[in-house]
This record gives structure tokens, C-alpha cells and sequence, in this order.
């Protein structure tokens, strides 16, 4: 339970104990009143003040608030129904005020469901009696005398009296919630500004991370490149530049991180366009490679990323090596299509004229084992690869 619903908890136990109090001294005071005036009446109130005394040793020993307010309401509503309709010498003031309060008590201690049930008994009430008994009550009314007027603005007296009670407790709740909750807003608009500047400094860290891994990998890179030139032109310089790539495919993806606004995705087509040019530069290749792109991620987070653009690296620089020889103009496509929340289909291929390449090669076998981090497989045929992927970050 929280703070705010025991808060009101309390509230409602409080004002029962209160209202049991009032009442066992107001009905007994009543009861005085009446015992030279109407035996009746002196039964009825007498026996309303021992009920509620019992109430609040009730209250104090079980505090079960709801059972008390439940009694109130029905014992309430029959003595009232029953004097209203059944007192017909009787002047009924009273009678309608009472009939106010358990309606009121009903909504205060019982809920919305009950105090329209009690509201509904009420009207019942007052109809049955302006329908079929005002007329022979307001004929048969007795002479009044000092003691029924006493009576009567003693009854109006104490009915208004637990009305106000109960709408002074209501008003007094509203404002100390209110300050609750002026006071709960305050706290959580300070631990939003600690969590805010937080985020900030996370933030700020995570990019100066990605920053330098990117560095980092960069540095890697001209190391490989200074060693490369250090070379004689061979096949092993050819082997220097697939790391470079493979190195590069990592590092423009920390690239992308730092430079985004999410820390967590990287615009896939736009990775993708910038990894390819970033291999063209390797090859140094002079005819014109057309990309078509059919990407259904907006973006994609750092898991699945990972392994699918140095599967791509090795797809592209495949194309590279071997497609694209004795052709004017060259063309990959690359189709990414979602199939459901987690899995989704890579298409690749190009218009180059492929030699076959041993399936054992290590760019076979590397692309093979990034397909197994992405729990995929793939197949090929020709110049194109068809591989079924998962996407880990929705997993």
C-alpha cells in the first residue's frame, strides 16, 4: 500500500471513531430530550447511542472501518425509513438531514459503487414517503409543544453537525494530499534533475568511449597501413588490406555511435552506404559500382550490428576482388527485409561474373561463423547469398 492510499486509510478509520463518539453522545443527549416527550423516540435514540458505542470499542479493538461505515448506512437508512413512514404524528426535519449524512458517509467510507447504492435507497425513500404517507402524517401532526421543538432543533442541530463533521475531515484530507502531493512533486522533479544531469554525464562517457575505441581502431588501422607500404607488392599486401576493412567495418560503426544522438543505434542504410565507399577507397577502382539498397531497419543496436556489417564487409569485398574485373559498370544490391519481430532475410548480390571460390576459404568460413553469432545460416547461388538472420537486440 502506499503512502498516499494509508494516509487515507487512517483518515477514514480516524473520522468513523469520530462519528461513533458524536453520535453515542448526540442520540443519548436526544434520548434525554425525548423520554418525557415520546417513549418511541426515547427507544429509538437510546438504542442508536448504545449501537454506536459498541461500534467504536469495535473500531478500536478490530479497526475494520468499512463494517462500521456498512453498519452506519443500513442501520441508518431502516431507522430512518422506518420513522419517516411509520411516525405519522411526527414532525419529519430530521429524518431528511439524516438521510443526507448516510448518503455522505456512504461516499466518504465506502466508495463511489455504494454511496450511489445508498443515494438510490435514500430517494426511494423519500418517494415512498412524500407518495403514500406526507399527506396523513402532515394531517395528523400533534400539537407542538417546547419539548418538541427542542427535540426537533436538537435532531437538526446534531444532523447538521455530522454533516460539517464529515465535510470539515473531507476538506482537511483534500488539503493535507494536496500538500502531499506538492511535496512528492518537488522531491520527484529534484531526483528527475539528478537523473537528468546523470544521464547527461552517461551519455557524455559513452560517446567519449565510443570515441576513442574509434580511435583506437584508427590507430590499429595506420599501423597495418604503414606496415603494408613497408612491404613488397605481393599477395600478403592484398591480406593486409581485407584486416584493414574488416578493422574499418568495426571502427565506423563506434564512428556512427559517437556522432548519433541515440548511443544505442546506428542508421543502418547510412552505415551501410559509408562502409562500401570506405572499400571502394581500398581497391582504388575506377569503373562506377552502383548501390541499390532495400532496408526495412530504420536502425540497428550494437549486437546484431556488429557481425551483420563485417558480413557485409566480406560480402563487398568479395564483389571487389572478383566481380567487377572485366566489367564497365558495376552494381550490388542489398536487400534487408523484417519477417517478424526477431528474425529477418539478407539478400545480397552483384552483376559481376563469378569464379568459384573453395568453400573452405577463410572468407567463407568467417561469414559462415557470424552467421552462427546471428543463430542464421545462409546459402548461395552464383552471386547471391540468401541468408535468414536474427535480430539479438529484440530477442
Amino acid at each position: 500500500m502506499s503512502e498516499g492510499e494509508n494516509f487515507i486509510e487512517k483518515s477514514k478509520l480516524t473520522l468513523a471513531k469520530y462519528i461513533c463518539i458524536f453520535f453515542s453522545i448526540a442520540f443519548f443527549l436526544l434520548s434525554i430530550i425525548e423520554f418525557q416527550n415520546s417513549i418511541k423516540n426515547f427507544l429509538i435514540y437510546f438504542l442508536c447511542s448504545v449501537v454506536n458505542v459498541i461500534m467504536y470499542f469495535g473500531l478500536v479493538f478490530k479497526k475494520n472501518y468499512q463494517l462500521v461505515y456498512l453498519l452506519l448506512c443500513i442501520i441508518g437508512m431502516l431507522i430512518s425509513f422506518y420513522t419517516l413512514n411509520f411516525y405519522k404524528d411526527e414532525i419529519h426535519f430530521g429524518d431528511f438531514l439524516w438521510i443526507s449524512l448516510i448518503i455522505v458517509l456512504a461516499f466518504w467510507g465506502l466508495g463511489k459503487k455504494m454511496g450511489w447504492l445508498f443515494y438510490t435507497l435514500g430517494i426511494l425513500n423519500i418517494s415512498v414517503y412524500f407518495l403514500f404517507f406526507a399527506k396523513s402524517n402532515i394531517s395528523s401532526i400533534k400539537e407542538i409543544n417546547n419539548n418538541t421543538i427542542y427535540s426537533l432543533f436538537f435532531e437538526v442541530f446534531f444532523a447538521y453537525t455530522a454533516i460539517s463533521i464529515v465535510l470539515v475531515r473531507f476538506v482537511r484530507n483534500y488539503e493535507l494530499s494536496l500538500n502531499k502531493l506538492k511535496t512528492i512533486n518537488h522531491e520527484l522533479e529534484e531526483k528527475t534533475t539528478i537523473l537528468i544531469k546523470k544521464n547527461n554525464e552517461n551519455q557524455a562517457l559513452l560517446k567519449e568511449v565510443h570515441h576513442r575505441v574509434k580511435n583506437n581502431l584508427q590507430i590499429i588501422i595506420s599501423l597495418l597501413r604503414l606496415q603494408k607500404n613497408n612491404l613488397q607488392k605481393n599477395a600478403e599486401n592484398n591480406y593486409i588490406d581485407i584486416a584493414i576493412n574488416r578493422i574499418m567495418a568495426m571502427s565506423l560503426i563506434h564512428k556512427k555511435l559517437y556522432q548519433s544522438e541515440d548511443l544505442s543505434e546506428v542508421d543502418l542504410e547510412s552505415y551501410i552506404r559509408e562502409l562500401i565507399v570506405e572499400i571502394q577507397k581500398s581497391f582504388n577502382y575506377d569503373i562506377e559500382v552502383k548501390l541499390n539498397l532495400n532496408i526495412d531497419y530504420c536502425s540497428m543496436k550494437l549486437k546484431t550490428l556488429v557481425p551483420l556489417g563485417l558480413i557485409i564487409n566480406e560480402l563487398v569485398t568479395n564483389s571487389y576482388k572478383h566481380a567487377f574485373n572485366n566489367l564497365d559498370k558495376g552494381q550490388i544490391n542489398i536487400q534487408l527485409k523484417i519477417i517478424n519481430k526477431i528474425d529477418f532475410e539478407m539478400i545480397y548480390s552483384d552483376n559481376g561474373t563469378w569464379k568459384e571460390i573453395p568453400n573452405n576459404g577463410f572468407g567463407i568460413n568467417l561469414i559462415d561463423t557470424l552467421c552462427h553469432q546471428l543463430d542464421g545460416n545462409f546459402i548461395r547461388k552464383g552471386s547471391e547469398y540468401k541468408f535468414r538472420l536474427k535480430n539479438l537486440d529484440n530477442d
